[in-house]
């Protein structure tokens, strides 16, 4: 829990996956809402974390993401989903061109392995952050 400018609480929180290979997404609470870091790379786990998520009662006004590796966008289309329509995922332009090719063939191989527990095509992001860029969320920058 952290205060910023005087009144503005946040309380970050973090899901880890089961099994081996454990994956984390971060959220930030604040007072009237959630920011969501990277999603997860199986459906199934992707679920889990946002019904943790939709246990604090607050709206997903925000997914940004980190990277392109299964790890982080495998459950893209899940925690979109939970979010809502309109809901902006934000990634560098870097990060939505990787994501576009899979020019590495990680999604391929990630599919291969989870057979159904990764989708057969990775939600993209919409929006594009620009290099320092910055983001305002409930009066947290």
């Amino acid at each position: 829990h952290a205060e910023v400018g005087g009144d503005t609480h946040f309380t970050v929180h973090r899901f880890a996956s089961s099994g081996p290979g454990s994956v984390n997404c971060f959220w930030v609470e604040t007072a009237h809402a959630l920011v969501v870091f990277d999603a997860q790379r199986q459906i199934s786990q992707a679920r889990l974390a946002a019904a943790a998520m939709a246990r604090h009662g607050k709206p997903i006004v925000a997914i940004v993401v980190s990277h392109a590796h299964p790890d982080h966008v495998g459950g893209l289309g899940i925690i979109a989903e939970a979010a809502g329509p309109g809901v902006p995922i934000y990634a560098a332009a870097e990060t939505r061109a990787d994501i576009a090719a899979d020019a590495g063939g990680y999604f391929s191989i990630a599919r291969a392995y989870l057979g159904d527990d990764f989708p057969a095509t990775v939600t993209a992001p919409t929006a594009t952050l620009m290099p320092d860029e910055q983001l305002t969320v409930d009066g947290l920058v």
